[in-house]
């Protein structure tokens, strides 16, 4: 009680938040959450987009491949033209 500063807790040079943080960072690095279903997969199921900060497109292949398939079976003129 002697301590008039209130600094008698030691505590560590960096706070859980910090830790937390760098260890999202860490697991960041190799996996990704997919903008669509909201999954944490592999950046190996990210296609590759180098428009994009990370390298790699929001949405996983899984996910776009549907998208497009879904699209196709609507109108597949449309995807074709859109391509030409």
């Amino acid at each position: 009680m002697g301590n008039k500063s209130g600094r008698g807790i030691k505590r560590p040079f960096y706070s859980k938040k910090k830790e937390e943080k760098m260890f999202e960072t860490l697991t960041m690095e190799t996996q990704k959450v997919c903008n669509r279903c909201g999954k944490l997969k592999n950046l190996a199921a990210f296609p590759i987009d180098k428009r994009i900060i990370g390298g790699h497109s929001g949405i996983c292949r899984q996910c776009k491949n549907s998208y497009y398939r879904r699209e196709y079976r609507k109108d597949p003129k449309k995807l074709y033209l859109r391509h030409t």
